[in-house]
């Protein structure tokens, strides 16, 4: 019985390891990867830039102003991280001031936290494929910062950031 167990499986092995070591089908369409694929724009680009060449001045400019766009909002968007981390960084100071319960300390805590995230990790890592992944990135900082608004308000509120006990 442990022979035949034993044969079974060396069969199934082998049968395994012809289908892994056959080649693809040529009929089969490969998946291309992203280099290849960029590769290949690439050369299409340069094909038709050498037909036409009044075109490829104006697909150059078209991606200046591209690129220049682009750089605005990113310059925007740093901006928007500078601020925000002024901002987290005063409301932490007003948060170890002040008496809060401490499901309300939990909340602000937790916001705290998740901005703090935000300005460390930021979603892509800069890596934005146009102006609208900046433009999101910039919406997500400016809501994060409305948030901390809030909670500096809320803290004021509650006597932290005073300094008439001086």
């Amino acid at each position: 019985m442990k022979k035949i167990i034993l044969l079974l499986a060396i069969v199934v092995i082998a049968v395994l390891l012809a289908f892994m070591s056959l080649p693809e089908d040529p009929g089969r369409q490969s998946t291309v990867s992203p280099e290849q694929a960029g590769k290949q724009a690439e050369e299409d680009a340069q094909a038709s830039a050498d037909n036409n060449g009044g075109e490829q001045t104006t697909v150059k400019t078209m991606e200046d102003a591209r690129l220049e766009a682009l750089k605005a909002e990113y310059a925007k968007l740093e901006r928007a991280r500078r601020n925000l981390r002024q901002r987290l960084q005063n409301v932490a100071y007003y948060l170890r001031e002040a008496e809060l319960p401490e499901a309300e300390g939990g909340d602000i805590r937790d916001d705290l936290n998740s901005a703090n995230r935000l300005l460390i990790n930021p979603p892509l890592l800069g890596a934005f494929n146009g102006i609208d992944g900046v433009r999101d990135e910039l919406k997500r900082l400016e809501r994060t910062n409305q948030q901390l608004d809030a909670h500096e308000q809320t803290l004021r509120e509650h006597g932290a950031g005073d300094d008439s006990g001086n």
